[in-house]
């Protein structure tokens, strides 16, 4: 804060070594940083459950606007000339460029002029927004294609062609203005504003909302004051928008929209594909009953068909934004001379849509280690590490992964310890590659 003016808002470093959170209570005011995650909480109900929808809070951009603005411009000046056709044509014209322009400039990245973050909402809530919200998108569409078509749809010869084309047109105006008051009156009560730069000011946000998130805050602030002043958690910038097309494509080449944003996205070299992610390091070890269902049902279908392995170590990690979460859990065979790894990603906004990958492991005599994966890998170009890729179900995939081992001479790990700490070995060789490769900056402490 300010030393010179005690009543200054807080500047952005201040607000992220208060307490490290990517948000801070004010008042009765919330300051979010673009991209977080808020607690599961309803900041205008105060409702908090278990299970609460997430969804997005945008803060408009100066380009939206922007955009605003030329309609009515233009739906002023062709009132005013009588140009209808001409005038039609053009302002589709240069709001299909404009469009274009405010697309890819948001798939570019984001700014300080756009604030997305995400929040949670009562089930019945968010439904009853959504269904009005889409309502009102499809009487936008139909009045405004009523208003671009009927210059076009009425003949010129007709004598009262004007005042039909104008009497449309004025009415859809009327009924565009009636809609956007409803849209502002239907806003959450909690109002988005600007704070400082790359921050979003929500307020009022509900007392009970407020107390739960100002007993978090406290938390963490206790939790870093108990830290030693020389433990930093390690933080870095991935740079997913150098990955191969094929890992960022994923399962979505059935969905040639999406296909199209993240290959531009790539092209572009987006910000949106830079992600501040944790060392690997900073994953917490939990035992296998706090790992996420999809772990636990691919965890206990394996130690079924193979009742002689053993669960190993469990490990789970969320991004610094709270927006990303992953689990994984590590079982290795009886002799300990092969293991398997099982991991599952989701996205807080959509739980449902996570993907769980698993992949075979096992070291030879000469230190090399062999690797079988069910999904594409990044190259690392590690000498000690021999990647194969295989399809179908993890029996089929640890198949192939012995035919690969066939031959050869396996070193087992003398117990589970010696077992972790090759596996911690493997990801420092290859994530000191990875940063020496330019996938990921080199790694920074925050407090």
């Amino acid at each position: 804060m300010s030393d010179s003016n005690p009543y200054a808002p807080p500047a952005v470093a201040d607000l992220e070594a208060a307490s490290g959170l990517t948000w801070q209570v004010q008042g009765n005011a919330l300051l979010v940083k673009n991209g977080a995650v808020l607690p599961q909480i309803d900041l205008e109900t105060g409702e908090h459950a278990p299970e609460m929808m997430c969804a997005l809070r945008v803060l408009e951009t100066a380009g939206s606007m922007l955009f605003l603005r030329f309609f009515i411009l233009a739906g002023i000046c062709i009132f005013l000339t009588g140009f209808i056709k001409l005038g039609v044509a053009a302002t589709i014209g240069i709001a299909a460029a404009l469009s274009l322009i405010f697309q890819l400039a948001a798939l570019r990245g984001p700014s300080n002029e756009r604030i997305v973050i995400s929040e949670f909402f009562g089930d019945h809530r968010l439904k009853a927004r959504g269904t009005r919200r889409k309502w009102r998108f499809i009487a936008i569409g139909i009045i405004c294609a009523v208003m671009m078509a009927n210059p076009f749809l009425i003949s010129r010869f007709n004598p009262d062609y004007t005042e039909i084309v104008v009497g449309v047109f004025g009415g859809g105006v009327v009924l565009l203005i009636g809609i956007a008051i409803w849209a502002v009156l239907d806003r959450s009560s909690a109002k988005s504003m600007a704070g400082p730069p790359g921050w979003m000011r929500i307020a009022p946000v509900h007392p009970q909302a407020l107390a739960f998130l100002n007993d978090l805050q406290n938390e963490a602030r206790l939790q870093a004051a108990a830290l030693p002043a020389s433990r930093k958690r390690l933080i870095r910038t991935t740079y997913y928008h150098r990955y191969p097309l094929r890992l960022l494509l994923g399962k979505n080449l059935t969905k040639p929209l999406l296909l199209i944003r993240i290959v531009l996205m790539k092209f572009l070299r987006s910000r949106h594909l830079e992600r501040e992610t944790y060392h690997y390091s900073e994953a917490l070890t939990v035992p296998a009953d706090q790992l996420c269902p999809q772990i636990l049902t691919a965890i206990n279908s394996w130690l079924a068909a193979h009742p002689d392995w053993s669960f190993v170590t469990g490990e789970q990690s969320t991004s610094p934004a709270g927006d990303l979460h992953l689990h994984s859990a590590i079982l290795a065979a009886p002799g300990l001379d092969h293991s398997a790894c099982v991991v599952h990603a989701w996205a807080t906004l959509k739980p449902k849509a996570g993907t769980t990958q698993s992949s075979f492991g096992s070291w030879l005599a000469d230190g090399t280690f062999i690797r079988t994966n069910d999904h594409p890998y990044l190259p690392h170009r590690n000498p000690r590490v021999r990647d194969f890729r295989a399809s179908g179900t993890p029996d089929q995939v640890f198949q192939a992964h012995l035919q690969h081992c066939a031959g050869q001479a396996i070193s087992p790990s003398r117990d589970p310890q010696e077992l972790l700490a090759r596996v911690q070995q493997e990801k420092e060789e290859t994530d000191q590659l990875l940063t020496a490769m330019g996938y990921q900056s080199e790694v920074r402490e925050v407090g």
